[in-house]
Protein backbone atom coordinates (compact mmCIF):
# COMPACT_ATOMS: atom_id res chain seq x y z
CA UNK A 1 0.00 0.00 0.00
CA UNK A 2 1.29 3.70 -0.74
CA UNK A 3 0.73 6.61 1.04
CA UNK A 4 1.93 9.84 0.24
CA UNK A 5 1.92 13.49 1.83
CA UNK A 6 3.85 16.16 1.17
CA UNK A 7 6.49 17.53 3.84
CA UNK A 8 5.80 19.79 6.19
CA UNK A 9 1.90 17.94 5.66
CA UNK A 10 -0.65 15.80 6.87
CA UNK A 11 -2.73 13.09 6.56
CA UNK A 12 -5.12 10.24 7.30
CA UNK A 13 -4.33 6.96 6.27
CA UNK A 14 -5.33 3.37 7.46
CA UNK A 15 -2.55 1.41 9.27
CA UNK A 16 -1.96 -1.83 10.85
CA UNK A 17 -1.03 -1.53 14.78
CA UNK A 18 2.28 -3.06 14.13
CA UNK A 19 3.38 -0.24 11.11
CA UNK A 20 1.98 2.56 13.48
CA UNK A 21 4.17 1.40 16.42
CA UNK A 22 7.81 1.10 14.05
CA UNK A 23 6.72 4.51 12.69
CA UNK A 24 6.25 6.05 16.61
CA UNK A 25 9.09 4.30 17.62
CA UNK A 26 11.90 4.09 15.10
CA UNK A 27 11.44 6.95 12.68
CA UNK A 28 9.49 9.83 14.96
CA UNK A 29 11.98 12.21 13.33
CA UNK A 30 10.23 12.18 9.83
CA UNK A 31 7.03 11.35 10.81
CA UNK A 32 4.87 12.09 13.63
CA UNK A 33 1.94 9.42 14.33
CA UNK A 34 -1.43 10.03 16.00
CA UNK A 35 -3.91 7.45 16.61
CA UNK A 36 -7.56 8.80 15.56
CA UNK A 37 -10.55 7.78 17.53
CA UNK A 38 -11.88 4.40 16.61
CA UNK A 39 -10.95 1.94 13.80
CA UNK A 40 -7.28 2.14 12.61
CA UNK A 41 -6.81 5.49 11.17
CA UNK A 42 -3.62 8.01 11.99
CA UNK A 43 -3.10 10.78 11.10
CA UNK A 44 1.06 11.09 9.83
CA UNK A 45 2.12 15.03 10.03
CA UNK A 46 5.32 14.06 7.88
CA UNK A 47 8.42 17.34 9.23
CA UNK A 48 11.43 18.98 7.03
CA UNK A 49 12.31 15.15 5.92
CA UNK A 50 11.32 13.93 2.09
CA UNK A 51 12.10 10.85 0.71
CA UNK A 52 10.80 6.44 1.76
CA UNK A 53 9.91 4.93 4.57
CA UNK A 54 8.80 0.87 3.81
CA UNK A 55 7.54 -1.06 6.42
CA UNK A 56 6.33 -4.44 5.70
CA UNK A 57 4.10 -3.92 2.60
CA UNK A 58 3.23 -0.34 3.03
CA UNK A 59 5.65 1.94 1.89
CA UNK A 60 5.08 6.06 2.80
CA UNK A 61 6.58 8.81 0.57
CA UNK A 62 6.98 12.34 1.51
CA UNK A 63 7.46 14.55 -1.56
CA UNK A 64 9.25 17.86 -1.60
CA UNK A 65 7.24 21.10 -2.01
CA UNK A 66 9.87 22.01 -4.94
CA UNK A 67 10.37 19.85 -7.59
CA UNK A 68 12.55 16.79 -7.17
CA UNK A 69 15.30 17.81 -10.11
CA UNK A 70 16.01 20.64 -7.85
CA UNK A 71 15.92 18.77 -4.43
CA UNK A 72 19.28 17.01 -6.53
CA UNK A 73 20.22 20.63 -7.35
CA UNK A 74 20.73 21.12 -3.76
CA UNK A 75 22.42 17.90 -3.47
CA UNK A 76 25.12 19.37 -5.68
CA UNK A 77 26.79 21.13 -2.57
CA UNK A 78 27.21 17.95 -0.87
CA UNK A 79 27.59 15.41 -3.54
CA UNK A 80 29.42 17.29 -6.58
CA UNK A 81 27.09 15.22 -8.31
CA UNK A 82 25.08 16.68 -11.80
CA UNK A 83 22.37 14.98 -13.22
CA UNK A 84 20.13 17.81 -14.01
CA UNK A 85 19.94 17.18 -17.43
CA UNK A 86 18.87 13.32 -16.97
CA UNK A 87 16.06 14.31 -14.57
CA UNK A 88 14.32 16.81 -17.26
CA UNK A 89 10.36 15.56 -16.79
CA UNK A 90 11.24 14.01 -13.34
CA UNK A 91 7.60 13.64 -11.35
CA UNK A 92 7.83 14.27 -7.23
CA UNK A 93 6.05 10.84 -7.44
CA UNK A 94 9.28 9.69 -7.88
CA UNK A 95 10.54 7.62 -5.34
CA UNK A 96 13.84 8.71 -4.40
CA UNK A 97 15.05 6.01 -2.25
CA UNK A 98 15.30 3.75 -5.62
CA UNK A 99 16.61 6.94 -7.65
CA UNK A 100 19.05 7.75 -5.22
CA UNK A 101 20.19 3.93 -5.42
CA UNK A 102 20.48 4.49 -9.36
CA UNK A 103 22.09 7.28 -9.67
CA UNK A 104 24.54 6.03 -6.42
CA UNK A 105 24.91 2.89 -8.74
CA UNK A 106 25.96 4.84 -11.77
CA UNK A 107 28.25 6.54 -9.77
CA UNK A 108 30.42 3.90 -9.20
CA UNK A 109 30.44 2.30 -12.18
CA UNK A 110 31.88 5.39 -13.56
CA UNK A 111 34.69 5.29 -10.99
CA UNK A 112 35.13 1.53 -11.22
CA UNK A 113 36.16 2.40 -15.19
CA UNK A 114 38.62 5.21 -13.57
CA UNK A 115 40.60 2.56 -11.53
CA UNK A 116 39.67 1.60 -7.75
CA UNK A 117 41.93 2.90 -5.49
CA UNK A 118 44.58 1.20 -4.10
CA UNK A 119 47.44 1.62 -1.60
CA UNK A 120 50.84 0.00 -0.36
CA UNK A 121 50.69 -1.72 2.98
CA UNK A 122 53.65 -3.26 4.46
CA UNK A 123 53.31 -6.95 5.12
CA UNK A 124 54.82 -9.18 7.40
CA UNK A 125 55.20 -13.11 6.94
CA UNK A 126 57.20 -16.26 6.29
CA UNK A 127 57.65 -17.09 3.05
CA UNK A 128 58.93 -20.42 1.13
CA UNK A 129 60.60 -17.67 -0.95
CA UNK A 130 62.29 -14.48 -0.74
CA UNK A 131 59.89 -11.22 -1.19
CA UNK A 132 60.93 -7.71 -0.49
CA UNK A 133 63.44 -7.09 2.04
CA UNK A 134 64.36 -10.34 4.80
CA UNK A 135 63.64 -9.88 7.85
CA UNK A 136 66.55 -10.80 10.20
CA UNK A 137 64.78 -9.55 13.47
CA UNK A 138 61.86 -12.01 12.56
CA UNK A 139 64.86 -15.00 11.12
CA UNK A 140 66.71 -14.62 15.07
CA UNK A 141 63.07 -14.77 16.94
CA UNK A 142 62.17 -18.04 15.44
CA UNK A 143 65.40 -19.82 14.36
CA UNK A 144 63.80 -23.39 14.08
CA UNK A 145 61.21 -22.31 11.35
CA UNK A 146 64.06 -22.55 8.75
CA UNK A 147 61.64 -24.14 5.53
CA UNK A 148 60.41 -20.72 5.38
CA UNK A 149 62.13 -16.76 5.06
CA UNK A 150 61.01 -13.95 7.55
CA UNK A 151 59.86 -11.11 5.05
CA UNK A 152 59.07 -7.66 4.58
CA UNK A 153 57.54 -6.47 1.46
CA UNK A 154 54.48 -4.01 0.20
CA UNK A 155 51.73 -5.28 -0.82
CA UNK A 156 49.18 -3.77 -3.35
CA UNK A 157 46.02 -3.45 -1.78
CA UNK A 158 42.07 -1.93 -2.49
CA UNK A 159 41.57 -2.12 1.55
CA UNK A 160 41.53 1.78 1.87
CA UNK A 161 38.89 4.29 3.86
CA UNK A 162 37.35 5.20 0.09
CA UNK A 163 36.30 2.06 -1.13
CA UNK A 164 35.22 0.98 2.82
CA UNK A 165 32.70 3.44 2.47
CA UNK A 166 31.67 3.06 -0.99
CA UNK A 167 31.15 -0.57 -0.35
CA UNK A 168 29.03 0.30 2.96
CA UNK A 169 26.95 2.55 0.84
CA UNK A 170 26.57 -0.21 -1.73
CA UNK A 171 25.40 -3.06 0.90
CA UNK A 172 23.26 -0.78 2.87
CA UNK A 173 21.65 0.30 -0.32
CA UNK A 174 21.01 -3.48 -1.48
CA UNK A 175 19.27 -4.18 1.63
CA UNK A 176 17.01 -1.48 1.63
CA UNK A 177 15.52 -0.83 -2.11
CA UNK A 178 13.40 -2.56 -4.15
CA UNK A 179 15.10 -2.68 -7.49
CA UNK A 180 14.72 -4.96 -10.50
CA UNK A 181 17.04 -7.74 -11.05
CA UNK A 182 18.64 -5.58 -13.81
CA UNK A 183 19.77 -3.14 -11.06
CA UNK A 184 20.18 -5.15 -8.18
CA UNK A 185 22.69 -7.08 -10.39
CA UNK A 186 24.52 -3.87 -11.27
CA UNK A 187 24.71 -3.01 -7.62
CA UNK A 188 26.05 -6.35 -6.64
CA UNK A 189 28.81 -6.31 -9.32
CA UNK A 190 29.97 -2.47 -7.34
CA UNK A 191 29.84 -4.21 -4.66
CA UNK A 192 32.51 -6.84 -5.84
CA UNK A 193 34.84 -4.26 -7.06
CA UNK A 194 34.14 -2.00 -3.83
CA UNK A 195 34.99 -5.31 -1.94
CA UNK A 196 37.40 -4.33 0.83
CA UNK A 197 38.15 -6.22 4.39
CA UNK A 198 38.67 -2.67 5.66
CA UNK A 199 35.45 -2.18 8.38
CA UNK A 200 34.50 0.96 10.08
CA UNK A 201 31.32 2.34 11.45
CA UNK A 202 32.14 6.04 11.49
CA UNK A 203 32.93 7.89 8.15
CA UNK A 204 32.78 11.61 10.25
CA UNK A 205 36.35 11.77 8.49
CA UNK A 206 34.24 12.47 4.86
CA UNK A 207 33.43 15.97 6.10
CA UNK A 208 36.69 17.22 6.26
CA UNK A 209 38.08 15.40 3.56
CA UNK A 210 40.00 16.77 0.63
CA UNK A 211 40.70 14.58 -1.96
CA UNK A 212 44.21 14.39 -3.41
CA UNK A 213 44.75 14.43 -6.92
CA UNK A 214 44.69 10.60 -7.41
CA UNK A 215 41.26 10.42 -5.47
CA UNK A 216 39.53 13.67 -7.11
CA UNK A 217 37.71 10.85 -9.11
CA UNK A 218 36.32 9.37 -6.05
CA UNK A 219 34.86 12.77 -4.98
CA UNK A 220 31.44 12.19 -6.35
CA UNK A 221 31.33 8.20 -5.06
CA UNK A 222 32.34 9.16 -1.15
CA UNK A 223 29.81 12.05 -0.84
CA UNK A 224 26.96 10.44 -2.14
CA UNK A 225 27.75 7.11 0.14
CA UNK A 226 28.22 9.36 3.34
CA UNK A 227 24.87 10.85 2.44
CA UNK A 228 23.23 7.76 1.94
CA UNK A 229 24.89 6.04 5.22
CA UNK A 230 23.72 9.14 7.18
CA UNK A 231 20.08 9.71 5.65
CA UNK A 232 19.18 6.03 5.92
CA UNK A 233 18.04 3.40 8.32
CA UNK A 234 17.17 -0.55 8.33
CA UNK A 235 15.70 -2.58 11.17
CA UNK A 236 15.68 -5.98 10.32
CA UNK A 237 16.47 -7.21 14.20
CA UNK A 238 14.81 -10.94 14.98
CA UNK A 239 11.50 -10.61 15.89
CA UNK A 240 10.84 -6.69 14.46
CA UNK A 241 8.64 -5.91 11.80
CA UNK A 242 11.12 -5.60 8.69
CA UNK A 243 11.63 -1.47 8.22
CA UNK A 244 13.70 0.68 6.07
CA UNK A 245 13.93 4.33 5.27
CA UNK A 246 15.75 6.94 2.83
CA UNK A 247 15.07 10.37 4.38
CA UNK A 248 16.66 13.86 3.50
CA UNK A 249 16.70 16.82 5.43
CA UNK A 250 15.24 19.98 3.35
CA UNK A 251 16.09 22.37 5.75
CA UNK A 252 19.78 21.12 5.85
CA UNK A 253 20.42 20.64 1.89
CA UNK A 254 18.62 24.25 1.72
CA UNK A 255 20.84 26.27 4.00
CA UNK A 256 24.26 24.75 2.91
CA UNK A 257 22.88 25.23 -0.87
CA UNK A 258 22.23 29.42 0.13
CA UNK A 259 25.76 29.18 2.19
CA UNK A 260 27.50 27.80 -0.90
CA UNK A 261 26.08 30.37 -3.17
CA UNK A 262 26.74 33.48 -0.98
CA UNK A 263 30.23 31.89 -0.43
CA UNK A 264 30.83 32.15 -4.03
CA UNK A 265 29.89 36.09 -4.62
CA UNK A 266 32.19 36.58 -0.79
CA UNK A 267 34.66 38.41 -2.75
CA UNK A 268 37.48 38.72 0.21
CA UNK A 269 35.01 38.24 2.76
CA UNK A 270 34.88 34.71 4.46
CA UNK A 271 31.75 32.72 4.68
CA UNK A 272 31.06 30.10 7.89
CA UNK A 273 28.03 28.24 8.66
CA UNK A 274 26.87 27.37 11.96
CA UNK A 275 29.41 29.72 14.00
CA UNK A 276 28.98 29.81 17.56
CA UNK A 277 28.88 32.38 19.90
CA UNK A 278 27.78 33.40 23.36
CA UNK A 279 24.70 35.31 23.54
CA UNK A 280 25.45 36.70 27.26
CA UNK A 281 28.27 38.38 29.25
CA UNK A 282 28.21 35.34 31.27
CA UNK A 283 28.45 32.85 28.69
CA UNK A 284 25.99 30.53 29.89
CA UNK A 285 23.91 30.78 26.17
CA UNK A 286 25.22 30.05 22.62
CA UNK A 287 23.85 31.25 19.35
CA UNK A 288 24.50 29.66 16.26
CA UNK A 289 23.58 31.49 13.09
CA UNK A 290 23.52 29.51 10.04
CA UNK A 291 26.00 32.09 8.18
CA UNK A 292 28.16 34.55 10.02
CA UNK A 293 30.21 36.82 7.16
CA UNK A 294 33.91 37.80 8.76
CA UNK A 295 36.23 40.76 7.69
CA UNK A 296 39.39 39.37 8.90
CA UNK A 297 38.47 38.33 12.65
CA UNK A 298 34.72 40.54 13.08
CA UNK A 299 31.37 39.52 11.88
CA UNK A 300 30.17 42.02 9.21
CA UNK A 301 26.80 40.05 7.97
CA UNK A 302 24.59 37.57 9.75
CA UNK A 303 21.75 35.33 7.99
CA UNK A 304 19.70 32.91 8.76
CA UNK A 305 18.14 30.09 6.42
CA UNK A 306 14.47 29.03 6.64
CA UNK A 307 13.47 26.48 4.04
CA UNK A 308 9.66 26.64 5.71
CA UNK A 309 7.68 29.37 5.08
CA UNK A 310 6.84 30.21 8.67
CA UNK A 311 3.42 31.53 9.95
CA UNK A 312 3.19 34.91 9.94
CA UNK A 313 1.55 34.93 13.54
CA UNK A 314 3.86 32.73 15.49
CA UNK A 315 7.02 30.98 13.92
CA UNK A 316 8.08 34.10 11.89
CA UNK A 317 8.00 36.38 15.11
CA UNK A 318 10.38 33.73 16.63
CA UNK A 319 12.64 33.93 13.43
CA UNK A 320 12.31 37.74 13.90
CA UNK A 321 13.37 37.26 17.25
CA UNK A 322 16.23 35.37 16.63
CA UNK A 323 17.53 37.52 13.90
CA UNK A 324 17.36 40.14 16.28
CA UNK A 325 19.24 38.65 18.94
CA UNK A 326 22.42 37.81 16.31
CA UNK A 327 22.56 41.55 15.18
CA UNK A 328 22.73 43.16 18.70
CA UNK A 329 25.16 40.75 20.06
CA UNK A 330 27.26 40.75 16.81
CA UNK A 331 26.93 44.91 16.74
CA UNK A 332 25.57 44.82 13.41
CA UNK A 333 22.76 47.26 11.74
CA UNK A 334 21.49 44.33 9.76
CA UNK A 335 20.54 40.40 9.79
CA UNK A 336 18.96 38.69 6.77
CA UNK A 337 16.37 36.07 6.89
CA UNK A 338 16.47 33.85 3.88
CA UNK A 339 12.99 31.81 3.19
CA UNK A 340 12.19 29.19 0.22
CA UNK A 341 9.19 30.63 -0.84
CA UNK A 342 7.95 33.03 -3.86
CA UNK A 343 7.23 36.42 -2.21
CA UNK A 344 8.64 39.66 -2.20
CA UNK A 345 11.65 40.92 0.00
CA UNK A 346 10.44 42.79 3.24
CA UNK A 347 12.48 45.24 5.63
CA UNK A 348 11.71 45.69 9.15
CA UNK A 349 13.26 47.99 11.88
CA UNK A 350 13.10 46.98 15.22
CA UNK A 351 11.95 49.95 17.55
CA UNK A 352 14.40 52.20 19.24
CA UNK A 353 17.28 50.60 17.64
CA UNK A 354 18.80 50.91 14.23
CA UNK A 355 18.88 47.17 13.13
CA UNK A 356 16.88 46.33 10.12
CA UNK A 357 15.89 42.86 9.55
CA UNK A 358 15.82 42.19 5.97
CA UNK A 359 13.84 39.53 5.12
CA UNK A 360 14.50 37.68 1.88
CA UNK A 361 12.94 34.64 -0.84
CA UNK A 362 13.85 32.23 -2.88
CA UNK A 363 11.45 30.60 -5.13
CA UNK A 364 12.60 27.03 -5.90
CA UNK A 365 9.81 26.10 -7.45
CA UNK A 366 11.29 27.26 -10.67
CA UNK A 367 14.47 26.19 -13.07
CA UNK A 368 17.40 25.85 -10.62
CA UNK A 369 18.88 28.38 -13.07
CA UNK A 370 16.41 31.36 -12.42
CA UNK A 371 16.39 30.12 -8.47
CA UNK A 372 20.66 30.86 -8.71
CA UNK A 373 20.08 34.18 -10.57
CA UNK A 374 17.91 35.01 -7.53
CA UNK A 375 20.33 33.81 -4.84
CA UNK A 376 22.79 35.65 -6.76
CA UNK A 377 21.49 39.27 -6.40
CA UNK A 378 20.27 38.26 -2.86
CA UNK A 379 24.23 37.53 -2.17
CA UNK A 380 25.32 40.74 -3.97
CA UNK A 381 23.11 42.40 -2.05
CA UNK A 382 24.29 40.77 1.27
CA UNK A 383 28.06 41.19 0.40
CA UNK A 384 27.47 45.11 -0.31
CA UNK A 385 25.60 45.37 2.67
CA UNK A 386 27.99 43.95 4.90
CA UNK A 387 29.18 46.49 7.43
CA UNK A 388 32.94 46.99 8.96
CA UNK A 389 33.43 46.82 13.08
CA UNK A 390 34.02 50.41 12.43
CA UNK A 391 30.53 51.18 11.57
CA UNK A 392 29.14 53.01 15.01
CA UNK A 393 26.36 51.00 16.75
CA UNK A 394 23.67 52.91 18.91
CA UNK A 395 20.78 52.15 19.92
CA UNK A 396 18.23 55.12 19.27
CA UNK A 397 16.30 56.63 22.31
Amino acid sequence: MYIELKEHSHTMAPLPQTVAEVLQEDFFEYITVVPAIGGEQYQLRSKQFVGTIRIENYTIIVKPKIPLINVFALMEVETKVKRQNKMVGLSNKTDLLNLMAKIFCETCEQVSRRGINKTYRTEQDRLASPRGRIDITGMLKRPEMTAKIACKYDELTQDTKLNAIVNAALQHIDKIVDLDSKWTHRIKVQSSNFATTEQSGNFDWVQTWRPTSTEKHYEQVVKLSYIILQSSSLFLGEGETPARAFMLNMDTLFEHWVTQQIRSYSRNLKVESQYKDKFDTDKNRTIKPDIAIFDNKQIVAIADCKYKMPNKDKSYNGDLYQALAYATVNKLEKAWLIYCSNSETQSLTVKNTNIDIQTTFINLGVPIETAKAQMAEIAEHIIHEAKPFEKVFEYTV
